[in-house]
């Protein structure tokens, strides 16, 4: 008995030996077809209140950094020259260009409030970076990198 389970063993420890040594034979199907669908492009506009101030500027870099990260994210970014007219231009600019997704850096809440409103009326998705532009979705947080994360998973769902 021992000598039939040592025998059968073997054979299948030198068939395991043969077959794992073996090159794969060549893959002779076709190659799946490529996805015809195309990928979603998101139109995001970020309007900054001023580019010369540096906190403006490094928000700027970090949302341009953070869509770069996604192939379906075209960013725009302006900017508000701190002058609520010229925020509120660019606001209703994004809005008649039919963005998708308008992150608003405000200038001053209170003049870009109706912007805002017109913005979201429209069915576009608006993200503030300061909570008294209180009818879009405000994204606060220490956590930078969860702020960038979440504020665009947060516009495009």
């Amino acid at each position: 008995m021992k000598k039939i389970l040592v025998i059968t063993l073997i054979i299948s420890l030198m068939a395991a030996l043969f077959t794992g040594c073996s090159q794969p034979a060549p893959d002779t199907a076709a190659p799946a077809p490529a996805p015809t669908e195309e990928k979603t492009v998101y139109k995001v506009a970020y309007i900054a209140r001023a580019q010369a101030d540096s906190f403006a500027a490094w928000m700027a870099n970090a949302v341009i950094e953070e869509a770069a990260k996604y192939d379906n994210i075209k960013l725009d970014v302006f900017d508000g020259q701190a002058s609520d007219d010229t925020e509120n231009s660019l606001i209703e600019n994004a809005i008649t260009n039919k963005y998708d997704v308008i992150i608003v850096q405000p200038n001053n809440g209170e003049a870009q409030r109706p912007y805002v409103e017109k913005a979201v009326a429209a069915g576009i998705k608006v993200i503030t970076t300061n909570a008294w532009a209180l009818q879009a979705t405000s994204m606060l947080t220490q956590d930078v990198k969860a702020g960038r994360k979440n504020s665009l998973k947060s516009a495009l769902t």
